[in-house]
């Protein structure tokens, strides 16, 4: 078993590559294991809320080794350790949150469109059939479950942050430019989502208005602000995700649709009921 000191050995080399070459890619190798290992074993967080820890420190790494730096601290694996341990209370906080509402959620709730024929057939589940699920995927060929996940916006894996990472450095690309890119992408389509609805909301309020007077223009309208709605999706198309993993179009939709196809076609899911998560 490795010493705690050989980690911290390799940690604190990271810090100082940053610091005399201005590259995070070795910080985050060794950082995003530490950060994970520690939210799931000491913290045992699930998969979901790892991959949210760990998104968190790819876009803010630069930001935390400065933060180090500026404040005069001396020892990175304590200075480290306290900011992860922020990171995780601030999950938990969420998750709270979420369970308060009694928000039904399988931990993918931000990334959900209702319309998606995906989240219909397959992301309709109680959180155990969520569990099922991901460990199903666990077990597909990287790629397909990594396609899967950028298509729908559902969190990475551990295995899936470092082969997204390795793909996304072959063209010169980091993660923390595609994640924020991804944010900006589903905050706008989420912006858009919300005009239509309040719009539809209005139209609805000038239809009892008036008494149900020239009710043909009421369905067109209705119609035509319902299919620009349903045009409006935050998934991930195949054609940008064939982009960035440096895939044909093509082949990016065939492994979507084996992973789909997997998914529905696994014993343990139908026992569940098909209804439920396929």
């Amino acid at each position: 078993m490795e010493k705690n000191s050989e980690k911290d050995r390799r940690l604190i080399s990271s810090v100082d590559f940053y610091f005399r070459e201005g590259n995070t890619e070795n910080f985050l190798k060794e950082a995003w294991i530490w950060a994970w290992t520690f939210a799931k074993g000491r913290y045992h967080l699930d998969e979901d809320s790892c991959s949210e820890i760990i998104l968190k420190l790819v876009l803010d790494a630069e930001e935390v080794l400065h933060l180090f730096k500026e404040r005069g601290y001396s020892n990175f694996p304590a200075f480290f350790t306290a900011y992860t341990k922020n990171l995780i209370w601030n999950q938990r906080r969420k998750d709270f949150r979420l369970k308060k509402n009694e928000i039904l959620s399988d931990g993918f709730e931000r990334f959900y469109d209702p319309r998606s024929e995906f989240t219909k057939e397959i992301l309709n589940q109680t959180r155990e059939t969520s569990l099922l699920v991901r460990n199903i995927l666990s077990e597909m060929d990287p790629i397909s479950s990594l396609i899967l996940k950028l298509k729908h916006r559902i969190p990475l894996s551990l295995k899936e942050f470092r082969l997204f990472y390795s793909k996304l450095k072959k063209k010169k690309l980091k993660l923390k430019d595609y994640f924020a890119k991804d944010m900006e992408e589903e905050r706008r389509s989420w912006l858009r989502k919300k005009e239509l609805n309040e719009k539809l909301s209005r139209l609805y309020q000038n239809m009892q208005i008036h008494h149900f007077e020239n009710l043909e223009r009421w369905k067109i309208s209705r119609r035509q602000i319902v299919e620009v709605c349903s045009a409006v999706t935050g998934e991930k198309s195949f054609k940008k995700i064939g982009w960035y993993l440096g895939l044909s179009e093509h082949s990016v939709r065939k492994s979507y649709y084996f992973a789909v196809s997997e998914l529905k076609r696994k014993e343990e899911i139908k026992k569940i009921r098909f209804a439920e998560a396929a």
